[in-house]
């Protein structure tokens, strides 16, 4: 077994003390090493320690030596002042190095009193370890693909055994190895090992997942700095939890990553409650909650409020955790509010559904609706509105869109089709009906201009890669084209006009009663101003203007939120394009934020830094075109050792 086990190595041995003219020595766990002539220092595996005499021993001279007057193998040496020299002589003697030599020679394998067993334990452990290399990687497998593992029983040879025993058993048909560990150890009842039990198999996730988690603390650490990402979602079981992830950047690659990190059962959605629970959580894993520079939630006023929202009570304890609201979830409550600013949007909406819902709710109007839609390359089927998911409307309407005629044509046949009952005939009578107006022509028109474009941006939000940069100047550039079109009118509708062969609005219409606004006393016999406008004006200006003008507001508003993070590290990306003026004042403003992590002389060093990167573009450096400058600049720097 060699000295590893009873060496007794320690950080001090007070009970050594021995008194020289005075002065106390003591042994020290210098003593167990060697330093080489080349600096190298190496273990003195054969010197051990006698706690109970209070020695030191040589090992191997103890066991082989035939001289009984060296001390380190009788009496053992507790000469502190001289240890040094006396280890030093014995470990260059013949006698010593004939000793250490036997002892190698005995401790060999094949010649050890147990080799039998020593060999049939070798073979064991490589048994069970090829057993643990198969289980280990089907699980990997599984998991990493979210699928389940266990059934509802563990027999092999059942079909109800799960995927784990399933894909061992499929495995087997290949692998003598395996197929011969499962005749042999498995089926055989509780006692019997065979490490394919739900007990073993339960471990080795939990192993698994431990040592995941290890790993993303290790590169936190390397990265130093990072910044949460939380949110409260109900599991199948209805138990509310907290979602963490962590924000870094990748040291080895140098990418910005999320990781998550667990989920924690709450009981409480209070800001309060869901800070201590975070703070608590990176507590327990020693993360450094004062490394953390940035936190970003959705729009829940228990988590962003200003007050005692969670983004508060964080930043009461770091004052450097800046709360930036999470772009996606802005971008979805921009639609959001725009799509119930008016009744005739939510009423499109609700259009949308209903169709969706006539269509699936037979098999034979399904059946009829894909005739039509065969007709016409690239038509899509109706698509189902969801509530979380914002990418489910402009699924939604871009199929209407692109199969306005084949949906028109469906419904009118299914009207016309006397095989069908009344109440079935009535609807598609409706829904036709519906689809003739212009106003929800125009709608279409307007909505899957609209949504194509937040549904591509809301795709590159979620990106892990992206930059505050480039988010920001994606909702620019969206709320720019939304200003953009509320000067199209007149071509969405004479688009509207051409999809559904209807020209006139339905407050033109005779058989539309128009709506009059009860007026108070004091506004007199006037003519209402309302009154006097056309079908066309009415649209424009109660349903048009309305959705865009909403839309403005909103994305002015949330903008807005991200205007003082753009300001303040907008210098590192738009240095090229500042006077330096705006240069130094932006460095000055950045240093006194960020005081503990930036030296004074930073504004020096950043100008360094700008002449260096002009000479890197003149030349001419590779730039990946789906990393940002932000990511471009932190990997050039990486990579030329800045």
């Amino acid at each position: 077994m060699g000295t590893d086990h009873f060496r007794n190595l320690a950080n001090d041995y007070p009970k050594t003390k021995r008194e020289y003219s005075g002065v106390n020595r003591f042994l020290n766990t210098s003593a167990f090493t060697r330093v080489l002539p080349n600096g190298e220092v190496v273990s003195c595996d054969w010197l051990v320690y006698s706690p109970a005499k209070t020695c030191v021993f040589c090992f191997p001279c103890i066991l082989f030596s035939s001289d009984r007057s060296i001390k380190l193998c009788t009496s053992g040496d507790n000469d502190w002042k001289n240890i040094t020299q006396n280890l030093k002589s014995h470990e260059t003697s013949t006698k010593h190095i004939d000793s250490v030599l036997t002892l190698a020679h005995c401790s060999a394998a094949a010649r050890r009193i147990d080799a039998e067993l020593h060999k049939n334990m070798i073979e064991q452990h490589k048994y069970w370890k090829n057993v643990l290399t198969r289980c280990v990687a089907t699980i990997a497998f599984l998991c990493e693909r979210g699928l389940p593992l266990r059934g509802s029983n563990e027999i092999i040879g059942s079909g109800n055994n799960g995927n784990y025993l399933g894909v061992l058993e499929l495995i087997s048909q290949f692998d003598p190895f395996l197929s011969q560990h499962i005749r042999q150890h498995t089926n055989c009842g509780r006692g019997h090992s065979s490490y394919l039990s739900k007990t073993i198999c339960e471990g080795l996730v939990t192993l698994m997942g431990h040592k995941v988690l290890d790993v993303i603390k290790q590169d936190i650490l390397k990265s130093r700095y990072f910044s949460i990402s939380v949110d409260s979602t109900p599991d199948i079981t209805h138990t509310d939890q907290l979602t963490i992830i962590i924000r870094h950047v990748n040291m080895t690659n140098y990418e910005p990553v999320e990781r998550f990190l667990t989920f924690i059962p709450i009981s409480s959605h209070t800001g309060q409650n869901l800070a201590d629970t975070l703070l608590q959580y990176l507590s327990k894993q020693n993360i450094d909650f004062t490394h953390c520079r940035g936190q970003t939630y959705d729009n829940a006023s228990n988590m962003s409020g200003k007050y005692i929202g969670m983004q508060q009570i964080l930043k009461n304890k770091n004052s450097l955790v800046d709360y930036i609201p999470c772009a996606v979830h802005s971008l979805n409550l921009v639609g959001q509010s725009a799509v119930d600013c008016c009744v005739e949007a939510v009423s499109y909406f609700g259009f949308l559904q209903r169709l969706y819902t006539f269509f699936v709710a037979s098999t034979r109007r399904w059946r009829i609706l894909l005739i039509h839609i065969e007709q016409k390359p690239h038509c899509l089927i109706p698509k189902h509105l969801s509530d979380t998911r914002w990418s489910a409307r402009a699924d939604a309407t871009e199929a209407v869109f692109q199969g306005y005629q084949q949906f028109h044509s469906a419904l009118e046949e299914i009207a016309a089709d006397d095989s069908q009952n009344r109440d079935t005939r009535n609807q598609a009578n409706a829904l036709a009906k519906h689809m003739d107006t212009i106003e929800v022509s125009f709608i279409c028109e307007l909505w899957n201009d609209i949504l194509q474009c937040f549904n591509q941006c809301s795709k590159l939000l979620q990106s892990a890669t992206i930059e505050l940069t480039t988010a920001i100047g994606l909702l620019k550039s969206l709320a720019q084209f939304i200003s953009d079109c509320k000067e199209k009118f007149d071509i969405y509708e004479q688009k509207a006009s051409d999809r559904c062969g209807n020209s006139s609005y339905k407050y033109e219409s005779a058989t539309c009663q128009i709506p009059k606004r009860k007026k108070h006393v004091s506004e007199g016999s006037a003519a209402d101003a309302m009154e006097s406008m056309t079908g066309k004006q009415k649209f424009k200006v109660n349903t048009f203007n309305v959705i865009i003008d909403q839309l403005n507001s909103a994305f002015k508003k949330r903008i807005e939120a991200y205007s003082t993070m753009q300001q303040r590290f907008g210098v590192l990306t738009e240095f090229e394009s500042m006077s330096d003026d705006d240069i130094v004042a932006a460095i000055e403003r950045l240093v006194g934020v960020y005081a503990s992590d930036l030296s004074s002389d930073f504004y020096s060093e950043f100008c360094q830094f700008i002449c260096w990167h002009k000479e890197q573009t003149k030349k001419k450096c590779s730039k990946e075109a789906s990393t940002g400058i932000a990511q471009h600049m932190f990997k050039l720097m990486h990579k030329t050792g800045i």
